[in-house]
């Protein structure tokens, strides 16, 4: 389905002169800009996991792991071929088409 979609505005003193969505734009003289622009709530996007595509309304790390169920315990994760540090898992933003590979550690030979 659509997106719920919130408008988002800047203080309403500031003239609306600025577009997002690809409209107008102030004159050169202008040096005050007020940006209107939309903001989907519970957007989904693709991710590739382990090779899997799925869909998922995460924005991190942590919330894809969390959404998935995934137990974190022992687990390496990366997106393309860069390793994520467990303590960045939150603060780092996943986006459209991402590949993410989950790497389990094991013992034994």
């Amino acid at each position: 389905g659509v997106p719920k979609r919130k408008r988002l505005r800047l203080h309403p003193k500031i003239p609306d002169t600025v577009n997002a969505v690809g409209g107008s734009f102030p004159p050169a003289t202008c040096s005050v800009y007020r940006v209107s622009f939309i903001v989907f709530d519970n957007a989904t996007m693709e991710v590739f996991l382990n090779g899997a595509k799925i869909t998922t309304q995460a924005a991190t790390l942590a919330e894809l792991l969390e959404e998935q169920h995934i137990p974190t315990e022992g687990i390496a994760v990366a997106i393309g071929i860069r390793i994520i540090r467990r303590a960045e898992w939150a603060q780092t933003p996943i986006a459209d088409q991402a590949e993410i590979t989950l790497i389990r550690a094991t013992q034994g030979g």
